[in-house]
């Protein structure tokens, strides 16, 4: 072989080299990236349920306040109602203090 022909074989196997070490660190930072985006899953994930668990406790809080808000309305509408046969004039109507 000639000098020439060794000098491009050596570029060859440099560049060889070159491009298998380039490889294998691109595959170890997209395997890190792979593995820090599969913790962030797993965190939001954990968020996302903690989520739903709110969610489940506004809707009860929720059901509890009508329930209440209901209960208040009915207390309201009898006081009227007591005050109107006892001949006293009512404060207010319960029915126009609907939200």
């Amino acid at each position: 072989m000639s000098p020439e022909a060794w000098i491009a074989l050596a570029i060859g196997v440099a560049t060889l080299v070159v491009n298998g070490c380039t490889l294998a660190v691109g595959y170890g930072i997209l395997r890190g990236t792979v593995n820090a985006l599969k913790e962030r899953v797993i965190a939001l994930e954990k968020q996302s349920e903690a989520i739903a668990g709110l969610q489940a406790l506004i809707a009860r809080i929720d059901e509890r306040t009508k329930g209440t808000d209901e209960n208040l309305r009915d207390l309201s509408r009898r006081l009227e109602w007591t005050a109107t046969i006892a001949g006293f004039s009512a404060p207010f109507d319960a029915d126009k203090r609907k939200p």
